[in-house]
């Protein structure tokens, strides 16, 4: 078949008006085949609405965290709390156990505090015949002044403390009264001798 058709199209060929009449026939067949290709893509494309559309990615939807507001604490009496949970003084229980106590020696602690000061840190007896006492254990001049035991103060030669006034501050009259009550612990048997209390 393929030999015929090149005899065709040389027999063709041989007249110019020939070659004319083949081009346009092959044209028009060419034509039917474009536009035949064309319909068959355009059927397979999807029905157009006249709208671009754009594929999309569904989005999940994200749940936003729930808003809280802080309650207002401003009208709560920290210190009735305190002294409810841990007794007399209760407000100075952690910062008790943060300057060395023992939870052990709490209860004797806060009774005290409490018979000595009133659990209040500012607390001075200017007629303590030891240069005066200072702060919610009322601890005396004595440890913390010059002696012939000690050229600084007692609790200055254990770093405590650089004046007896520093025994106003909470937790250093608290670490001072804590030195202080391993020191009669080990001499007297009885860490709570310096306040004349009784040991359990």
């Amino acid at each position: 078949m393929q030999f015929r058709f090149k005899n065709i199209i040389k027999q063709l060929t041989a007249d110019k008006t020939n070659i004319i009449i083949v081009l346009s026939i092959l044209g028009l067949v060419f034509a039917l085949l474009l536009s035949s290709c064309a319909s068959k893509v355009q059927s397979l494309q999807p029905k157009s609405t006249g709208y671009l559309v754009v594929p999309t990615a569904t989005v999940p939807k994200t749940t936003a965290a729930p808003t809280t507001t802080m309650p207002d604490l401003s009208g709560v009496d920290w210190t009735a709390l305190s002294r409810a949970k841990y007794g007399k003084c209760g407000e100075y229980h952690d910062l008790a156990i943060q300057a060395g106590w023992p939870e052990s020696q709490w209860s004797t602690l806060s009774y005290v505090m409490y018979r000595e000061s009133r659990c209040n840190t500012l607390a001075h007896n200017k007629f303590d015949a030891n240069g005066g006492s200072r702060g919610l254990i009322q601890i005396n001049g004595y440890w913390c002044k010059k002696s012939r035991y000690s050229a600084n103060g007692w609790l200055q030669d254990k770093s405590i403390l650089n004046t007896c006034d520093d025994l106003y501050q909470p937790l250093t009259n608290l670490r001072a009264g804590w030195a202080m009550w391993q020191y009669s612990q080990e001499h007297n048997r009885c860490g709570w001798r310096p306040w004349s209390t009784r040991c359990k």
